[in-house]
């Protein structure tokens, strides 16, 4: 009878200790994932963030050349309208009309360069605040970061949980040991040599190409901006801002228009010109005359504001194409003195991946292969299909 009750006692000690086991390795599967899922996610947040600055610096610098063609049409105008004014100086009622037309025009313009003054240096101040927002989203998704982040998920799940302790990681056997520091080495890796700042001047024209593009994408951004891309004033024949009229035999005119913008934002990546021309066919000869200038203007960035900086950094990915599955995010789970008094590791692996919307045009994804890019929203986290398990 006495070894029927030890029997019993021995089978109910082993099953709670099975339970509690099994308990223990649930507890730290579930941190693990969590924990893992949670760093991608923050990583994924940030990426998102940067892109997003990204984009808003492509339309702010956009809007500042903008900004510069209009004033340089407006300056056409005011000039055109004082011409105009002159000419019919001495005709009733007409100059009465082209008079009141040139003073609008000449307040416009004197209301509109006051603007810009202040606007391009708001829109400068602009992109130091977000060169400084993405400097920190940076700073944020370096693997200390993540880790702190990990560990608080962890730890919500048991306060003694650890989540990726060198200490723990060296007290793995062989093989678990070289596959955990394989990865948790290579998330540094991932980081450091892909994520950079970089000016816009070195970047193998990249920021350029963005700017490029979002102007292609739009067929009024295309007729304002359309001009050479280099330094110096624009050629009059480049742009989009133009129409001819002519009489065969007595007269033409044309209206001529163009922006240049430097293959990098700085200092000098905005200018803008406009004119007004005409010809006259002279019937002694049987020939045009040469095009006579009749108005002008033209607007330089640079010039408006004093000084207008465009911007100087942001933050791209160093290389394309070399690591379409996006970013790394393992997560080593250890519970150091479980109910079973022994350690039980988990490791799950999360990553970061780039996935824009189906359908999504140019210049949304950023590259026509969809290359990740730092220029699009669109990472997201999910837990990887690589194994992990229970280790001891």
């Amino acid at each position: 009878m006495l070894f029927i009750i030890a029997a019993i006692g021995l089978a109910i000690t082993i099953s709670h200790r099975t339970a509690d086991g099994a308990n223990d390795r649930s507890v730290v599967v579930n941190a693990a994932d969590a924990a893992a899922y949670s760093g991608a996610s923050w990583m994924a947040r940030h990426l998102n963030l940067i892109a997003y600055t990204n984009r808003a610096l492509v339309a702010n610098h956009i809007a500042v050349g903008h900004f510069t063609a209009y004033l340089s049409w407006l300056r056409y105008v005011e000039d055109a309208s004082d011409g105009l004014a002159s000419v019919t100086r001495y005709i009733p009622y007409v100059n009465q009309a082209t008079s009141a037309a040139a003073r609008i025009a000449d307040a416009a313009l004197k209301g509109t360069e006051l603007f810009g003054r202040g606007y391009i240096n708001g829109i400068d101040g602009l992109h130091g605040l977000m060169m400084s927002t993405q400097a920190r989203a940076r700073l944020a998704i370096q693997p200390p970061e993540i880790d702190r982040i990990m560990a608080a998920v962890a730890q919500s799940h048991d306060p003694s949980i650890a989540i990726n302790q060198t200490d723990a990681t060296n007290a793995l056997p062989q093989p678990y040991r070289a596959v955990v520091q394989g990865y948790l080495a290579s998330r540094y890796a991932e980081t450091l040599s892909r994520i950079q700042s970089a000016r816009p001047g070195d970047d193998r024209r990249r920021f350029g190409e963005w700017v490029a593009a979002t102007i292609d994408h739009d067929r009024r951004l295309r007729r304002w901006l359309a001009g050479r891309e280099g330094r110096g004033w624009p050629g009059y024949g480049s742009g989009h801002r133009e129409w001819d009229v002519k009489i065969p035999l007595i007269i033409k005119i044309r209206k001529q228009g163009a922006t240049s913008r430097a293959d990098h934002a700085d200092a000098d990546g905005w200018r803008s010109l406009d004119r007004f021309q005409k010809a006259e066919y002279k019937l002694g000869k049987g020939e045009w005359s040469g095009w006579d200038t009749l108005a002008r203007g033209r607007a330089d960035a640079d010039r408006i504001a004093g000084n207008y900086r465009g911007v100087r950094r942001y933050t791209r990915l160093k290389t394309r194409g070399d690591h379409p599955g996006g970013f790394t995010v393992p997560a080593i789970a250890t519970l150091a003195e479980g109910r079973l008094s022994r350690r039980i590791n988990h490791l799950t692996i999360a990553r970061v991946v780039y996935r824009p919307p189906q359908g999504c045009g140019q210049p949304c994804p950023g590259d026509a292969g969809n290359d990740p890019t730092l220029f699009g929203p669109f990472w997201k986290p999910r837990l990887s299909t690589q194994p992990g398990g229970v280790w001891p």
